[in-house]
């Protein structure tokens, strides 16, 4: 059992967690360099951006030294070159045994490639990507040998390079908000711009309540609402989740939900949700 689980999920203290799972069967991923030039974009934008200040060191720049001859207002004639909030990027993935369903699983894990390569040349952002997925433990009384309970278990697993996303393959339940717990709680005092987006194809649930995910639904909302007090932005976005369910995930997300049906759909929306994360950034 990992001693950090332990410290951080005392509230779901009847899971385990199992981290940086190694999968045995591998898929392949495929890049596609226009989806990769459209993230490129969103990131360039506050890569080329570089805000100055008037100085009374650094380097002479002589528009000040102009203005000041002719105002006499300014005497400071050095600017500073203003050091930007750098921002952090969690993107947290459902992998669930349903994410194999209509091959969303294959579209999936390319959108995450593409996202990887793009983010490369951008030093001021972070881009951290976290797998998810559901299973469970059998656990037996010490004395007597004999079966008690089934115990949930949460599989995490970061994919740290673009290499890694062969390791995104489906398979499990979706215990969302352990997952987001899992995740808030180690970013929760870095002072970055952070942005959590959630991906996943239906509610929450866990292997001892599937069928059931009311519990897991109020969990999620719990979580979340934590996670906007440590000042995480929260983007969730569904993809072809069950209409019936639209209104209990948008509950859950406390708003910040969109289900979509198409991985372009998904595109454009972190498209979107990536452009005004960039846009605080500079505007701090």
């Amino acid at each position: 059992m990992n001693l950090f689980f332990n410290s951080v999920m005392n509230e779901f203290s009847d899971y385990g967690l199992i981290e940086n799972n190694e999968c045995y069967y591998p898929e392949d991923y495929q890049t596609s360099r226009s989806m990769i030039q459209k993230f490129e974009q969103v990131f360039l934008d506050i890569k080329n951006d570089k805000k100055f200040l008037r100085s009374n060191k650094g380097k002479i720049h002589v528009p000040h030294i102009i203005d000041f001859k002719t105002n006499k207002s300014n005497f400071k004639v050095f600017r500073k070159e203003l050091v930007q909030q750098s921002g952090l990027i969690i993107l947290l993935v459902d992998i669930s045994g349903s994410m194999n369903n209509n091959n969303k699983i294959i579209e999936v894990r390319n959108l995450v490639a593409n996202l990887m390569i793009s983010v490369e040349s951008s030093p001021k952002i972070e881009l951290r990507v976290f797998t998810f997925e559901g299973g469970s433990d059998p656990v037996y009384d010490q004395k007597t040998g004999k079966h008690t309970h089934t115990r949930d278990l949460l599989y995490m697993n970061e994919i740290k390079t673009v290499k890694n996303c062969n390791q995104i393959v489906a398979g499990g339940s979706s215990p969302t908000d352990k997952a987001i717990h899992y995740v808030t709680k180690q970013f929760e005092k870095s002072r970055k711009n952070k942005t959590l987006l959630v991906l996943t194809d239906g509610s929450p649930n866990s292997n001892s309540t599937m069928g059931s995910s009311q519990r897991s639904l109020l969990e999620t909302k719990k979580v979340l609402v934590k996670a906007e007090s440590n000042k995480f932005n929260i983007f969730g976005c569904g993809f072809k989740v069950a209409n019936h369910l639209d209104q209990i995930m948008e509950n859950s997300f406390r708003g910040n939900y969109i289900n979509l049906h198409d991985i372009n759909d998904i595109e454009k929306y972190l498209f979107t949700a990536l452009s005004s994360f960039v846009r605080s950034i500079k505007n701090v």
